[in-house]
């Protein structure tokens, strides 16, 4: 599977754990049962974990920007998505 999904940027890391919500979202799953139907959450999966921000972006012009970015942060805290350490906030 790593194979497959480098080219997109994902490492041992994040294939675990777009796995696992896979697994999670399809109701406990496994790779071996997966079907053609499965597809689509399987990619929506590897999207949440590989790309969260695209789903933030697009709505950066929104009113309730602020709320989103929050979800985001909550979501991914162990990542620095909004606030790298040493940039100052305005």
């Amino acid at each position: 599977m790593q194979g497959q999904l480098s080219g997109y940027g994902a490492d041992h890391r994040t294939i675990l754990r777009f796995y696992d919500l896979a697994v999670q979202r399809l109701g406990g799953k496994g790779l071996d049962e997966w079907q053609t139907d499965d597809l689509p959450a399987v990619v929506n999966a590897f999207l949440d974990i590989r790309f969260p921000t695209v789903i933030v972006c697009r709505r950066a012009n929104s009113f309730s920007w602020h709320e989103y970015q929050s979800r985001l942060n909550l979501l991914h805290s162990q990542t620095y998505l909004w606030n790298p350490p040493g940039v100052q906030q305005d």
